[in-house]
């Protein structure tokens, strides 16, 4: 009859342990909540990124493109407002580019290369990281030349 006892005993749950579940959701819920946030931080830098990067490249084309006969790099400029209007338009508001984000440097008749470079700020969701985000495209000037010239 004793071991009856004990083993009933044994059966009922210990009141100590009441609440358990509840204190382990309240610790793990913020760093499984925080983890979410990362991954999603991580695919708008990654996103921002590429945006940026399809930007300086729709320049470069339209840069490299946009040229004269007498002055091959005179479609540098309609090339950075390329880059400025292709970013607006497919990147809304995951990348901010401010006035100054896209530059390019003198063009090197040398290299015979136009260099496009989209800078902005990537969208955050938690407003104290500041996410800036550069890329840079590089292509070759279309020079139009005569039959039998370099």
């Amino acid at each position: 009859m004793m071991g009856t006892v004990t083993e009933s005993r044994r059966a009922r749950p210990v009141r100590r342990d009441r609440g358990m579940v509840t204190l382990e959701i309240l610790i793990l819920f913020p760093a499984l909540l925080g983890l979410v946030m990362f991954v999603a931080q991580v695919a708008l830098l990654y996103f921002a990124k590429q945006a940026a990067l399809a930007a300086a490249e729709q320049g470069v084309r339209v840069a490299a493109a946009d040229g004269t006969v007498a002055d091959p790099y005179a479609g540098v400029p309609q090339g950075i407002q390329a880059a400025k209007d292709f970013a607006a338009t497919t990147s809304g508001s995951i990348l901010t580019i401010g006035p100054s984000g896209v530059t390019s440097p003198a063009p090197n008749p040398a290299t015979n290369q136009i260099q496009i470079t989209v800078t902005g700020k990537a969208a955050n969701l938690i407003s104290i990281i500041n996410l800036n985000v550069s890329q840079t495209a590089q292509g070759s000037v279309e020079k139009f030349t005569s039959l039998g010239s370099p």
